[in-house]
């Protein structure tokens, strides 16, 4: 019971969610490791064990209430998809903190990290493929689309 209020105490987001890290690297010894599952757990049906829950990443199987749900690197890269829009109309504003050119590069990465999900669907479970495969191919087809950028942008990864 008494580790159940440890691991269900209030965390401090600023500290804790890096606390893990701040341990490994010798920083702050006592601080204190913290996790935070997000919005995304409404999409699950049950509790699962931490096996489960990386067969599920791994889409061998899935875990979510609707099956109909996007894959989480899918809804993860659609949100900087949208952010990378977002900042483009800020650009043809005149009110972004980036350049042309720094948004270009942002697209470029985001396009190579497509590319590394694409080839991460090969582990996939089969029946899961097509779809997480269809769904980066939107991804890449509104990055491609992207107004207000250049299609020459530098490419550094």
């Amino acid at each position: 019971h008494v580790h159940e209020e440890a691991l269900l105490k209030k965390s401090c987001i600023c500290n804790d969610l890096a606390g893990g890290a701040l341990r490994k690297l010798g920083i702050d010894l006592s601080a204190t490791p913290a996790i935070c599952c997000g919005p995304n757990i409404l999409s699950f049906k049950r509790i699962a064990t931490l096996e489960e829950m990386v067969g599920h990443i791994y889409g061998w199987f899935s875990l979510l209430a609707d099956p109909e749900t996007s894959h989480v690197f899918v809804r993860e890269a659609g949100l900087y998809v949208d952010y990378l829009y977002q900042e483009a109309e800020k650009l043809s504003r005149g009110v972004s903190t980036y350049t042309k050119e720094r948004l270009g590069l942002f697209r470029e990465n985001l396009l190579a990290g497509l590319e590394y999900y694409q080839q991460l669907a090969e582990e996939f479970n089969p029946a899961e493929q097509n779809r997480f495969r269809a769904s980066l191919d939107t991804l890449r087809k509104q990055l491609s689309s992207v107004p207000h950028l250049t299609s020459s942008a530098p490419s550094c990864l």
